[in-house]
């Protein structure tokens, strides 16, 4: 049977296999959710499934995101291989997207660090003003990050704590997420 699982993950692509799984998590957040996937000195979206209210946070599959001001970039670098950590928090491009995005190299170690001991990433209005987000990392067998899963929702209607919540359930996805993909 789980061979029979991996073939069919494989077929289905990354998107294909995530989208169910998604699915399910924004009908138990009420937010919309959303992969990425570590894309050279960025991530990139690589699905979408939009919440059920009117009101929802852009980013659409395709976008490729900075890493040091975005739930999904913070823990997939929080939960690279350490080389892979540090050489990008060496080299990425630290613009400041609002007046509370991380600009300092420094304190990105210290966020990145902060990620990792807690296993999820958090960004209120780093990116963009009146958004915030939470996400997790989908991780390999060896702990690493193939994936990052957020739950983004606007300011106005929940708050890190409400957000931060939602952790059990995004938390069970991303494992869930992680045994259907394919091994590399």
């Amino acid at each position: 049977m789980f061979q029979l699982g991996l073939s069919v993950s494989n077929a289905l692509g990354f998107e294909g296999t995530a989208s169910p799984i998604l699915s399910a998590l924004t009908d138990k957040t009420h937010e919309g959710s959303s992969p990425g996937v570590l894309d050279a000195d960025r991530f990139l979206t690589v699905a979408k499934i939009d919440g059920p209210k009117n009101f929802r946070v852009a980013g659409n599959p395709g976008l490729r995101g900075y890493l040091h001001c975005s739930a999904v970039g913070k823990a997939l670098l929080a939960f690279a291989s350490d080389d892979v950590r540090e050489g990008l928090i060496e080299v990425i491009d630290l613009p400041a997207l609002t007046p509370k995005t991380i600009i300092s190299r420094e304190a990105l170690r210290e966020e990145i660090h902060q990620v990792r001991w807690q296993g999820y990433a958090v960004t209120d209005e780093e990116n963009d003003i009146g958004t915030r987000a939470v996400a997790v990392p989908v991780l390999d067998e060896a702990r690493r990050a193939v994936a990052a899963i957020s739950c983004t929702a606007p300011t106005v209607r929940m708050s890190v704590e409400e957000l931060t919540a939602q952790l059990p359930v995004m938390q069970v996805a991303a494992g869930e997420l992680a045994a259907r993909l394919p091994r590399r």
